[in-house]
């Protein structure tokens, strides 16, 4: 059993795009910055927040946020410390072309075929080890080419981590859930294998710059939009607190093919198991293997920032701010959001 655990573990961030049951459809992405531990009590809890890509919306020590520390921290929204409300963009240039995107896209898939073939001649090496009568130049043949399937794999693991980090494209994994008889759903049901009727899709992005917006509100909001009514449905009246958008987006998806590859080395694993053919020393090379392919599938290379701070929406002339925002966003997508009930947010600040 624990053998099996020990390649289930290994196999499913590989072939099923999983991650982590904390997020959605970009989990893998999201994850990396929901390190979060809370500490003391009373009136002096604090939180410990951490970003392995440094993509926290803080820009500064001194601003002030609503955060209750359960959520992810691109949950956190900005107070304003004046009655203006703002928000304040950070840009990550990247000098990728699509052409670079391309070719990462080309090389990412080349490696991880690899490292399929590498784990299968791992897999065969074990079966011939155990095999009796022992063949030893059958043997000596199949370690040779399990040899050399490790060599071409870490060959191309170099590659894609030359092309990723020379030109600033970031990876992540993606996962969505369609259940049989309607569409993708939101939440955390997008999230793992689901149920017998219901379909996954997984498959990865890659993103070449990255531009995160993030929200901070005055007391200015209190009275906007108060022409609409939201009559029995007040929670579909919401306020976007934070963006994360990219300048060009290439993405994949392989979740069939993946399956279908699971499943055979599964099976073959299995096969293996029962006579106890899998040595320690083939679960290391495995092992190694899928963690190579595991650091690349969320990898990407964060350089210099540019922030810039501009008034929100409703702040000041209308007109003006959305033409500034209109051509400050312009060129970039918008592939991440959070957002929040507009009434919960305006109640925050006293009349």
């Amino acid at each position: 059993m624990r053998n099996i655990a020990f390649f289930l573990l290994g196999v499913l961030p590989l072939f099923s795009a999983c991650s982590s049951p904390s997020g959605g459809m970009l989990a893998s992405f999201v994850d990396l910055s929901s390190e979060l531990a809370q500490e003391g009590g009373g009136h002096a809890r604090q939180n410990r927040v951490i970003s392995v890509p440094g993509l926290l919306p803080p820009p500064a020590v001194g601003f002030l946020y609503r955060f209750n520390g359960k959520r992810g921290p691109t949950s956190m929204i900005g107070l304003s410390p004046c009655p203006d409300s703002f928000y304040i963009t950070t840009t990550i240039r990247s000098k990728a072309s699509q052409k670079d995107l391309q070719a990462a896209q080309r090389s990412f898939v080349e490696m991880r075929t690899k490292a399929l073939a590498a784990i299968q001649a791992q897999l065969d090496l074990a079966r011939l080890h155990h095999k009796t009568p022992m063949d030893p130049g059958a043997y000596a043949i199949a370690e040779k080419e399990a040899k050399d399937r490790v060599r071409s794999f870490d060959l191309a693991y170099n590659q894609t981590l030359r092309l990723i980090n020379g030109s600033g494209i970031l990876i992540y994994r993606w996962t969505s859930k369609r259940d049989a008889g309607g569409g993708a759903q939101l939440g955390a049901r997008l999230f793992g294998l689901g149920k017998e009727k219901s379909r996954t899709t997984s498959g990865f992005a890659f993103l070449a710059g990255l531009r995160t917006s993030t929200l901070y509100v005055g007391s200015d909001i209190r009275g906007k939009w108060n022409w609409l009514h939201g009559g029995d449905r007040p929670r579909d009246l919401r306020l976007v607190t934070h963006l994360r958008q990219s300048r060009d987006i290439l993405y994949m998806s392989d979740s069939e093919l993946a399956s279908a590859l699971s499943l055979r080395l599964k099976a073959s694993y299995n096969e293996l198991s029962k006579g106890a053919a899998l040595r320690d020393l083939d679960k290391i090379e495995i092992n190694a293997i899928l963690m190579k392919v595991e650091n690349v599938s969320n990898a990407g290379w964060i350089g210099p920032v540019e922030r810039q701070m501009l008034p929100a929406p409703w702040n000041g002339n209308i007109t003006e701010n959305l033409v500034t925002i209109m051509q400050d966003c312009e060129s970039w997508n918008t592939f991440y959001f959070v957002d929040v009930q507009l009434g919960d947010l305006q109640k925050l600040f006293k009349k």
